[in-house]
């Protein structure tokens, strides 16, 4: 009938676990180099919660990691680079917010009401009073998530001065995929709260909420893949003072919304361009450099998808001149 609960003491512990270890490997020679890593990292909840209802809601962060990057030399000339990364995470939170716990579980008086009764009943404000720190993290549901991820880059580079001395290109494809499953369990438990004793010393009890047998399930997922290629066309080559490069560049990326909510969501996002480059530099002290672009996006009307964008420029350095390197 008086309590006096100090409710930080009784919903957070002291201390929780966390756990993380990696691995690295790495090695090769002239022909081939490589890195592999791999972590897992896991972090437990700070909740006094208990295995009640057939769940436990404390909270329960699992991520394991993989990266490889392998590099080979297939020849003077030409040279593979491949890189990958996956991730999964799997979780599960509380049915309450951390941040709503901690200012329920900071403002709620210590006298309010007691968290549990001596027969087990929890103990609860009547409507509108505010809310058991305990027994909303203990008894309003769970919500888990499982975020699979994976990235992958292959670059070729090759070589091209048996054509001409400066010459080069590299061709790049990637694909990165990211998914989100996430399930949630909610619900309400009954609440009670004392009014007085009977004669014999027993409590008076008012059902303050009534809550539900079965806890509601609802799902959420979202998912979406994006590839990327690119190819590079780079000339640089000096002659005497003169000093003259170029660049031709083209790239598209395009992302797809694999679980989209609609038909709009679901068409690709898709972007294109290419691009040039030629620069002129005289003794490294007068420099001339013209680009132009031709861009394109899938977001703009048929007949103004794409905009050429050209740029010039010139640079005099003046710290090359006699008078300022004395």
């Amino acid at each position: 009938m008086y309590p006096n609960v100090n409710w930080i003491d009784e919903v957070y512990k002291k201390n929780s676990m966390l756990t993380n270890a990696n691995i690295n490997i790495t090695g090769g020679g002239e022909s081939m180099k490589y890195y592999i890593s791999g972590s897992y990292y896991n972090q437990t909840g700070p909740y006094k919660v208990r295995n009640l209802n057939n769940y436990n809601p404390n909270l329960d962060f699992k991520r394991y990691d993989f990266r490889s990057n392998v590099d080979v030399n297939l020849s003077k000339t030409t040279s593979v680079q491949l890189n990958l990364t996956g991730m999964l995470v799997n979780s599960r939170y509380p049915g309450i917010g951390a941040g709503d716990l901690w200012y329920l579980a900071y403002a709620t008086t210590p006298v309010a009401y007691p968290i549990q009764y001596p027969d087990g009943k929890w103990a609860g404000p009547l409507s509108g009073g505010g809310a058991n720190p305990l027994n909303e993290v203990q008894n309003n549901g769970y919500s888990s998530e499982f975020k699979p991820i994976v990235q992958s880059v292959l670059t070729i580079n090759q070589k091209l001065d048996a054509i001409t001395e400066g010459l080069s290109a590299y061709a790049r494809f990637s694909f990165d995929s990211y998914g989100e499953f996430n399930n949630r369990r909610s619900g309400k438990n009954d609440l009670w709260q004392a009014t007085g004793r009977t004669p014999e010393g027993e409590f008076i009890f008012n059902q303050s909420r009534v809550g539900q047998q079965f806890l509601d399930y609802s799902k959420e997922s979202f998912g979406q893949r994006v590839m990327y290629l690119e190819g590079n066309l780079n000339y640089d080559r000096t002659f005497n003072d003169h000093k003259i490069g170029g660049m031709f560049l083209y790239n598209m990326r395009n992302r797809l919304v694999s679980l989209a909510g609609d038909v709009v969501g679901s068409i690709p996002y898709r972007n294109q361009s290419l691009a040039g480059r030629i620069n002129y530099g005289f003794r490294d002290k007068y420099l001339v450099e013209v680009n132009a672009g031709y861009t394109g996006s899938e977001n703009f009307e048929k007949g103004n998808k794409f905009g050429l964008f050209p740029s010039a420029s010139a640079g005099w350095v003046i710290s090359m001149k006699i008078f300022l390197s004395l």
